[in-house]
């Protein structure tokens, strides 16, 4: 909500569900993550995510990639990143991605945009890797 302008408060009620295989899907303990999620927003459309994630794990050095796919009635939203995780105690992960929005009324896609950064890491409790 913008501070600069007098604006009403919005706020609606929504109700979902999801499924995901480790407890935070950033947090690299599997090689390969997974989250799906679907909900209504009652006030807008019914929308479904899923989140697909690809790494190596317990090296000094992971690679890995995550894939996000965005559904609802008016558009899909699709994103791809690369990127790198290392450090110890605060995890240092530089990455590449791509992202598009294809709008199902609209009479041209948004444009496909990319970016890099830089993300700093520190989860605050201590997870382990499951035991195969």
């Amino acid at each position: 909500m913008p501070l600069d302008r007098e604006r009403e408060s919005e706020a609606s009620l929504g109700l979902g569900a999801g499924l995901r295989n480790q407890p935070h899907f950033d947090r690299l303990l599997r090689p390969f993550r997974y989250e799906l999620a679907g909900g209504l927003n009652f006030n807008h459309v019914f929308d479904a995510r899923l989140k697909v994630g690809l790494n190596t794990t317990g090296r000094p050095a992971d690679l890995g990639t995550d894939l996000v796919l965005t559904a609802s009635a008016v558009s899909v939203f699709g994103r791809i990143r690369l990127f790198a995780d290392f450090g110890g105690a605060i995890r240092v992960r530089p990455f590449f991605g791509l992202e598009k929005t294809f709008w199902f009324k609209e009479p041209e896609d948004s444009p496909l945009r990319w970016w890099v950064g830089l993300e700093f890491i520190r989860w605050l409790a201590q997870e382990r890797a499951p035991q195969p």
